[in-house]
């Protein structure tokens, strides 16, 4: 009777930890895919396309606290002008704050009329299909704001 407990429990700890990484790994926030992305500069709205790629959890950095983080990677096409593949791209979620809402950024090397520049993207998650941002250039300054809509998975 005591094998046949332990092989159950043995059985029982192998599936759970089994669910346990396969949801871990699979963006459990839901972040991969293609963004529509509209873009305000100035008096203007440009529309952008966002693609993360792969979203991958860094188990290193969870803490008991609540901290959760990850890489991302992808790239930012400006349709006609650009693409850029994303830098630095990463996560955050602290769910001992208020909000607990997923933080994210990363960087481009845009190039527009001849000229590269750097351009920081940081943003929430607004909910699981809309991201809200602001786009600075090197020095801080901010370039402009934008939503971007998780386009619909076709199967």
């Amino acid at each position: 009777m005591k094998i046949a407990q332990m092989v159950i429990g043995l059985i029982l700890f192998l599936t759970a930890t089994t669910i346990y990484a396969a949801e871990d790994s699979d963006d459990p926030y839901h972040l991969k895919g293609m963004y529509d992305m509209k873009i305000t500069i100035g008096d203007k709205v440009f529309d952008d396309i966002l693609h993360f790629d792969s979203v991958s959890e860094d188990h290193f950095c969870h803490t008991d606290s609540g901290v959760f983080c990850g890489d991302i990677e992808g790239k930012l096409i400006v349709p006609g002008v650009f693409e850029a593949v994303l830098e630095v791209g990463t996560y955050y979620v602290d769910y001992s704050k208020l909000s607990g809402q997923l933080e994210f950024q990363f960087y481009i090397l845009a190039q527009e009329n001849g000229k590269q520049f750097y351009v920081h993207y940081s943003g929430v998650q607004d909910n699981e299909n809309t991201l809200i941002g602001e786009a600075r250039l090197a020095d801080e300054s901010l370039l402009g704001t934008f939503t971007a809509h998780k386009r619909e998975e076709k199967p």
